[in-house]
């Protein structure tokens, strides 16, 4: 990462390709560079992407296929202008596969959303809003939102809800109108459940 630490200081730098080593964090290493609108990390061993990734708000092209990567953080829910977005090759299962395979726009949309609902320093609004996603199975990484307290995910397709639902002790409504859930979990009474 030593030498990528250097681009921090480089805040015109507008592509960026550093494919093909064996990069293992890139924590710190890009924050200063908001000028980025082309970054290419293929083929490295990067096990996260590092949340100050978000901050890279001009970038349009980000490659960043076959690496290690298990999840992408909500931060990148800001990247409002990529339009080419590569994460082929690694095993992601944050967001799930269905949010991955619907589409660039929609992963950045979802992580958006997750993002808005978390806690950042301290404060959240404590709403997550996913309704129309088009959501076959409740995505299980909202169950890791404590401050959440109000979760929506109208028209939808779910058909379970998980009964790990009742760890979310800061939900106070919860709307799930126009989805196919066939019942309720069991010692669901700890929130208010709108149709």
């Amino acid at each position: 990462i030593g030498f990528l630490c250097q681009f921090g200081r480089l805040p015109t730098l507008s592509r960026l390709n550093a494919r093909h080593n064996e990069l293992t964090d890139l924590k710190g290493a890009l924050a200063g560079c908001t000028a980025l609108t082309d970054l290419d990390l293929r083929n490295n061993k990067l096990p996260k992407v590092p949340p100050e990734m978000g901050g890279l708000t001009n970038l349009i092209r980000l490659a960043l296929s076959y690496n290690s990567l298990n999840s992408l953080p909500s931060e990148m829910g800001e990247l409002r202008k990529l339009r080419d977005f590569g994460i082929v090759g690694n095993h992601i299962k944050v967001p799930n596969q269905q949010v991955l395979e619907a589409g660039m726009d929609f992963v950045l949309e979802y992580l958006y959303s997750m993002g808005q609902a978390e806690e950042v320093g301290g404060e959240s609004n404590g709403q997550l809003i996913l309704d129309g996603m088009a959501f076959t199975e409740f995505p299980q990484e909202v169950l890791t939102l404590k401050t959440l307290t109000l979760l929506s995910i109208c028209s939808n397709q779910i058909v379970d809800i998980p009964p790990q639902i009742n760890h979310l002790v800061a939900l106070q409504k919860f709307y799930a109108s126009d989805n196919r859930i066939k019942r309720l979990p069991d010692q669901f009474t700890s929130i208010f459940f709108y149709y």
